[in-house]
């Protein structure tokens, strides 16, 4: 039986921290870290534009989608998970655009990788002191590693029209991991193969590293997967999911461990595209929707 991770780790493996942890927060694979840098105010205008000037594919029969299209498809969605690249406009743009107009047809709970979970009674003290939006990010000790200037306007979009729900391991679970904890367990999210293109990902981005510490930074990105599939596969309503691309791949990351939890929810994972993409890179296989924007 595959269960949710605890704040509690068995500290079995016996190494120490070696790497800084603020990395981890972070995708993987180096394509994940390109994009356009921008924290630029999304205008409605923008959001209008963004509709009628970026192209979205549904990568089972390559057919390309209206907005509208789309959102009708997703309307008999339960959990849509989002792949992005950080800190990327169109991403921001895209990804409140869904937000606001999935709130109109659901009940929807906007999962972040960038909230990690000890700060959800602090969310949901802000929903019961009616906190303003403006007023959130100070409320809940925003985690400054994540940018305000970016992130700040994404996640007040979550507050107001939705659910928001923090989704991440907490620097804590992170030591706690680092110092060595038992791997999870899972029968199709933590083979040898997922692990591997884990690794691939891993050594992209960071180089080389010594055994000890690539199986701690391995073990910390399933974590990471078994929390935010566990937030999404316990949501009471429609869920989205905003995190780093590697977190979101079909074969590699949540999805994986949704499959482990054996969810009956209807799952789609919609990858947010960039030129850093080779064409054709991302299929069926990694998502079933991509989202290319001019």
């Amino acid at each position: 039986m595959i269960n949710p991770i605890s704040s509690r780790f068995k500290l079995i493996m016996g190494f120490k921290m070696q790497k800084a942890i603020k990395i981890l927060l972070h995708p993987l694979a180096i394509a994940l870290f390109c994009g356009c840098v921008s924290s630029d105010k999304i205008t409605l205008n923008d959001l209008n534009t963004l509709k009628t000037d970026s192209k979205i594919i549904r990568l089972r029969d390559r057919a390309p989608l209206q907005f509208n299209e789309f959102i009708n498809e997703l309307s008999n969605v339960d959990v849509l998970v989002i792949g992005e690249l950080h800190e990327n406009k169109n991403h921001k743009a895209a990804e409140i655009l869904l937000i606001e107009t999935l709130a109109t047809i659901k009940n929807l709970d906007v999962a972040f990788e960038m909230i990690s979970s000890e700060k959800q009674p602090l969310i949901d003290k802000a929903y019961a002191d009616t906190i303003p939006p403006e007023n959130l990010l100070s409320a809940i000790n925003w985690d400054k590693s994540w940018s305000v200037s970016h992130y700040g306007d994404i996640v007040k979009s979550a507050y107001k029209s939705a659910n928001l729900k923090a989704a991440n391991l907490s620097k804590n679970e992170i030591n706690t991991i680092f110092a060595g904890a038992e791997p999870i367990k899972g029968d199709v999210s933590t083979t040898k193969g997922v692990k591997d293109k884990i690794k691939e990902g891993i050594e992209l981005s960071h180089g080389k590293m010594d055994d000890k510490t690539l199986a701690a930074f391995i073990q910390i990105q399933q974590y990471k997967d078994r929390r935010m599939a566990d937030v999404l596969n316990r949501a009471n309503n429609s869920a989205l999911l905003i995190a780093g691309s590697l977190h979101t791949f079909k074969d590699v990351g949540v999805p994986l461990h949704l499959i482990d939890f054996k969810t009956k929810k209807r799952v789609k994972v919609l990858i947010l595209g960039s030129d850093d993409y080779e064409q054709g890179a991302i299929d069926s296989t990694k998502a079933d929707y991509i989202w290319n924007f001019k």
